[in-house]
């Protein structure tokens, strides 16, 4: 079974949601988004969520799962990549100021899909994740494909029945 995870970007997209679920896919959003979005709207169902891995300062107790060294170290390249290296190492989640904030939260969303070893990762954040060779770069370096929710429709499609 091909197991997607949808970024906080996709959350009004009911019907993809439907569409993915009823070609037998798994879908699930992480516990990134269900944060971000806390209060804001009511969000598209999915038949599951994927725990982030925690981080101090930026993640809720009992909404995340403790990192393992290399978890750590693969966190700290992706947010090297999302970030174009505009984090600083070691630097406390409460000091980063919001932008940074946001792509420590990218980072983290696409960690979890990453550990939970899930095939696609589905955003629209195109910044964060494709443009200027980081879609290549991060697909290599976590061994999963990034689609954007219009080439996500176009796979969807033309998957058998």
């Amino acid at each position: 079974m091909v197991s997607v995870t949808l970024d906080t970007n996709l959350y009004n997209h009911r019907s993809l949601v439907e569409r993915a679920v009823a070609r037998g896919l798994s879908v699930a959003f992480t516990s990134v988004s269900d944060r971000e979005l806390a209060n804001a709207y009511q969000p598209v169902p999915a038949p599951r969520d994927v725990l982030e891995t925690g981080v101090f300062g930026e993640s809720e107790w009992g909404r995340a799962v403790w990192a393992s060294d290399s978890d750590g170290e693969v966190l700290e390249q992706v947010l090297r990549v999302v970030s174009s290296g505009s984090v600083p190492r070691n630097c406390e989640p409460g000091e980063l100021p919001a932008g940074l904030r946001n792509h420590l939260r990218d980072a983290i969303a696409l960690c979890a899909h990453f550990r939970e070893r899930r095939d696609i990762f589905v955003s629209d954040d195109t910044k964060a994740f494709v443009s200027h060779g980081r879609r290549e770069i991060l697909e290599a370096l976590l061994g999963t494909r990034i689609m954007s929710t219009a080439e996500f429709s176009e796979w969807l499609e033309n998957q058998p029945s």
